[in-house]
């Protein structure tokens, strides 16, 4: 029995209905279940906002990491007493470039740590005011954190922004240089291209920069072939030279050269490519094309199996597109049909579903289209993925999840657990489970009562009143 009570306390943490008093009695432990669970689990709300009150803060700077806490729950998180805490949560959100709430990237901009208020200078979101306001900030990693904004420069007083062109900070005068640097034309002939010091700035010309002929041409026949390759990929790469480079020694590089967009059809079958075993890249010009169904079309109809990958990686498809790749006889194809695009047809998700070995399969089940009534017809199907599928009718009763609670599959049966239409019975047997006590733990239809009943088998205290 004792091994069931961390899997009752780790999925009551998760159960979305689990109430305050229950949030409280586990939060109150002295031990709370082992794992890192404060840092990745879903929470009810109940229980996140017991966490982040916690009186431990070694338990609220752990609450820091987890990013699937409600928002308004977390931001609670930037006006901590501990300076250390607030410091965490500034760094974790700004590192997972999370879009926080108005009022946490203002107490964060206004937090006396100038280390937290450099993070609120860095995070996403519609704050270009509050950036504003730190470009005044009288640290100078705070001001070089927020200059880097175009809108936020076009926004200052024209005081500041002379004060900062002449900040005698070198962090202040780095993040202004490159922040010029970025804002500037990029090269587009040879010579200019030559005089560029910025590796990354280089870099882009070479994969999606406007050539001038005489700086195509060079890149074409640049000695290395990762540049030779990458240019080959510009969609702004002059046909003429994309054909020779159909012909280049380096087998990367006719590959990339044979997706050019202004190639025919028979141009493409006279390259000597090879498209390798697994995932490619995709072709940039079809990604372009997204509002141009002529060039999508193209790109799907084509012999070139990477281009109509492209098109598959795309999440809007005219419906004629999607059917004729629905159809396709490549399984990277319809993969990326599956996994990209909204409009992939029912039949091919479950289709996908049941056979795909794909690491990723698992998520098909997500996609729109997937979940329709009549998927209970699967309940009694050899495929054990299909029988679980049969839980997500939306018409699906009573009888059929009891049904599969029993199946021979552990995974339908663990579905079965978490299914809120399960007889009560059934869900309080398979608490006493252990392949399915977590789920049923979990279960959203689980009585109050009971959750209270396995916190006392647990040996959780009763709140003291």
């Amino acid at each position: 029995m004792s091994r069931l009570y961390p899997l009752w306390l780790r999925a009551l943490v998760s159960n979305p209905v689990t109430p305050t008093e229950i949030a409280r009695r586990i939060v109150s432990m002295e031990t709370l279940p082992q794992g890192r669970w404060l840092e990745s689990d879903d929470m009810s709300r109940a229980i996140a906002t017991a966490l982040v009150a916690h009186p431990d803060p070694q338990i609220r700077m752990r609450m820091t990491e987890n990013q699937r806490l409600p928002r308004d729950i977390s931001g609670r998180l930037a006006e901590d007493a501990d300076a250390g805490v607030r410091k965490k949560y500034a760094r974790n959100a700004a590192l997972a470039n999370t879009v926080l709430s108005r009022e946490a990237v203002t107490r964060m901009a206004d937090d006396p740590d100038p280390t937290i208020r450099r993070y609120a200078g860095a995070l996403p979101g519609p704050f270009d005011d509050i950036r504003v306001r730190l470009a005044e900030d009288p640290d100078p990693a705070v001001r070089a954190a927020v200059v880097s904004h175009e809108t936020v420069w076009i926004m200052l007083r024209p005081a500041v922004r002379e004060r900062l062109l002449g900040d005698p900070d070198p962090a202040v005068e780095r993040a202004i240089r490159a922040f010029a640097r970025a804002r500037a034309r990029l090269p587009r002939s040879l010579v200019e291209f030559r005089a560029e010091a910025d590796p990354s700035r280089r870099e882009r010309v070479v994969t999606g920069g406007m050539l001038d002929r005489d700086l195509a041409e060079a890149l074409s026949l640049d000695p290395d072939a990762s540049i030779r390759a990458r240019v080959a990929g510009n969609e702004h790469l002059p046909v003429d030279l994309a054909k020779r480079l159909g012909h280049d020694p380096d087998a990367t590089v006719r590959l990339v050269a044979s997706m050019h967009a202004e190639l025919s059809e028979d141009e493409r079958a006279a390259i000597d490519y090879v498209v390798p075993e697994g995932r490619q890249p995709i072709a940039r010009w079809v990604r372009a094309a997204s509002d141009t169904p002529d060039a999508l079309r193209r790109a799907a109809t084509s012999a070139h199996v990477l281009l109509r990958r492209s098109a598959a990686s795309l999440r809007r498809l005219p419906p004629d597109i999607v059917e004729l790749l629905a159809r396709d006889d490549d399984t990277y194809v319809r993969l990326m049909l599956v996994h990209h695009c909204d409009d992939a047809p029912h039949q091919l998700l479950v289709d996908m579903y049941a056979h795909d070995s794909h690491l990723s399969w698992a998520m098909i089940k997500f996609r729109p289209n997937f979940v329709v009534p009549g998927l209970a017809h699967y309940a009694d199907h050899p495929n054990e993925r299909l029988r679980q599928i049969a839980l997500m009718d939306p018409d699906a009763g009573p009888e059929l999840v009891e049904r599969l609670s029993h199946d021979s599959d552990v995974r339908v049966r663990q579905e079965a657990a978490g299914d809120a239409r399960l007889p009560l019975g059934r869900l309080v047997e398979l608490l006493y489970d252990e392949e399915t006590a977590s789920f049923a733990a979990a279960n959203s239809a689980l009585p109050v009562e009971y959750m209270h009943q396995l916190l006392d088998q647990a040996g959780v205290p009763p709140l003291r009143l």
